[in-house]
């Protein structure tokens, strides 16, 4: 006989934890599924020798200025049992003989800009002004037409400005003209606004509190637990069926008011449910890019071999303005811009004394990989893994020589892990062409979804919005009921 609860979350990524936290937290019963022996999703770390090897998370808006994670941690008594600790900088930026720091604090983010580009004075505070107020300027249409390339080329004329003011793009597009200006300043401006924080020890640790708060209220997570089908009739959702993954013949079922899905909408409604209008709805949606990421573990802090910064973005000479940016990044590895995040700048918790991890990362396609044979994918792998760190001993001379250990992940590693299709980090990507959110539970009752694919899109903020909210959503419902 299948047990019955309030709630059954498929998927214990961020938003899915946040979610069972939030409905624990009401007095809902919930059931959470997730495939994996950890929670987490891509808030996760893993050991190697005395490495904490952090697998997503660079860097988080953080918690001033209003920022609604401090409303949500409160409630779920975050702060009292996870650490965070300030990044210090935004991001450095390199390119050419340009080498400078960006400050999270607008004021001095402006006052920075100005100093290294008096005559686009006017510019810089337009842009200021668009990205740190940018309720003030937000449509009814929330997704609006504008895209930033083009906002840009309108108020500013020097091309290397224009590269420097989106110096930290990769955390959300691969070109410049095909992400929503309105998306953009809202993420850019929180940094700004927010400042930025990691998670001391590794995202891991608020994966593991947000699952102890679960299980401390009740709630039941079952790791290692694949959910097969969700159960619906007439457009109206009853249970699921799930599967341990080392018996995957013999199918479980647990029957439920309401069914959250915290993975990919795209493959709810292709491997767990039919619904063609659905599915038609969500055709015109673009999915985002995905990334290369290379894990590095030295014998010495970066810092110690002149690394000044926590992010530094470095961006290649041949890429000259905002629309070599897009090209670049369906170039070949050695013509990308990369993002170095170097967690020895800061008491990360990631590396034993002495020593550091960093994270070399890069914006990349699975369409590439699929094209190789196994061996010669791991040959691809390996080569380009090379290639990056010849590349970052140009900016850092001697990293690769005190290189303990090195692991690369390809988007179809991260399709592997999250069965996100392509391994999209960002869910569906916010460009301008994109419509308006469709609503899953208008076409089938009590199905919800809580992840990247939301409307809030991806980052670790925007999926713990979504399960925060998901979460209110249900409980106004299951008491109307």
């Amino acid at each position: 006989m299948s047990e019955h609860y309030d709630v059954i979350i498929i998927g214990g990524g961020l938003a899915g934890l946040t979610c069972g936290a939030k409905l624990t937290h009401a007095g809902l019963s919930i059931l959470l599924l997730e495939q994996h022996h950890v929670p987490g999703g891509c808030a996760t770390t893993y050991r190697h020798k005395d490495f904490n090897i952090e697998v997503g998370l660079h860097e988080m808006d953080g918690f001033a200025g209003g920022n609604l994670k401090n409303k949500i941690f409160r409630e779920l008594e975050v702060f009292d049992n996870v650490s965070f600790i300030s990044t210090g900088s935004f991001y450095r930026f390199v390119h050419n003989d340009l080498d400078f720091v960006v400050p999270h604090e607008p004021s001095k983010a402006v006052e920075l800009f100005i100093g290294k580009f008096p005559s686009q004075t006017e510019g810089i505070r337009l842009y200021f002004d668009r990205i740190i107020n940018n309720r003030k300027y937000r449509k009814p249409d929330s997704l609006a037409k504008e895209n930033l390339g083009d906002f840009l080329d309108s108020i500013i004329s020097d091309d290397e400005l224009k590269l420097a003011l989106t110096g930290n793009l990769m955390a959300f597009s691969d070109d410049p003209y095909n992400i929503s200006l309105d998306y953009f300043a809202l993420a850019q401006g929180s940094f700004h606004n927010s400042s930025g924080v990691f998670i001391k020890n590794g995202s891991q640790e608020l994966s593991n509190y947000l699952l102890s708060y679960i299980v401390n209220r009740g709630g039941k997570v079952l790791l290692k637990h694949r959910a097969d089908k969700i159960i619906a009739r007439n457009n109206h959702v009853s249970g699921v069926e799930y599967h341990h993954v080392s018996d995957p013949g013999k199918i479980l079922m647990a029957t439920a008011d309401f069914v959250v899905a915290n993975n990919s909408v795209l493959n709810v409604l292709s491997q767990m449910i039919s619904s063609t209008d659905l599915t038609d709805r969500f055709n015109p949606f673009e999915i985002s890019p995905s990334m290369f990421t290379l894990y590095l573990c030295f014998s010495k802090p970066l810092k110690d071999l002149g690394n000044p910064a926590y992010c530094t973005s470095f961006i290649p000479p041949d890429i000259k303005n905002l629309r070599d940016i897009g090209l670049s990044n369906k170039s070949g590895f050695d013509k990308k811009h990369f993002v170095l995040t170097d967690y020895s700048q800061i008491d990360s918790g990631l590396a034993p004394e002495g020593k550091s991890f960093a994270v070399i990362v890069c914006t990349d396609y699975a369409d590439y990989w699929r094209s190789f044979s196994r061996e010669d994918y791991l040959a691809e792998k390996e080569r380009v893994s090379g290639m990056l760190l010849r590349r970052l001993d140009q900016y850092i001379p001697g990293a690769s020589k005190n290189l303990e250990y090195s692991d690369a992940a390809t988007p179809l590693t991260i399709e592997r892990y999250t069965s996100n299709p392509s391994g999209a980090i960002y869910g569906f990507a916010q460009t301008t062409r994109r419509p308006s959110n469709p609503n899953i539970s208008e076409s089938i009752s009590n199905l919800y979804l809580a992840s990247a694919w939301d409307k809030f899109g991806g980052g670790f903020s925007g999926v713990i919005y979504s399960g925060y909210f998901t979460g209110i959503e249900i409980i106004r419902h299951a008491r109307n009921r």
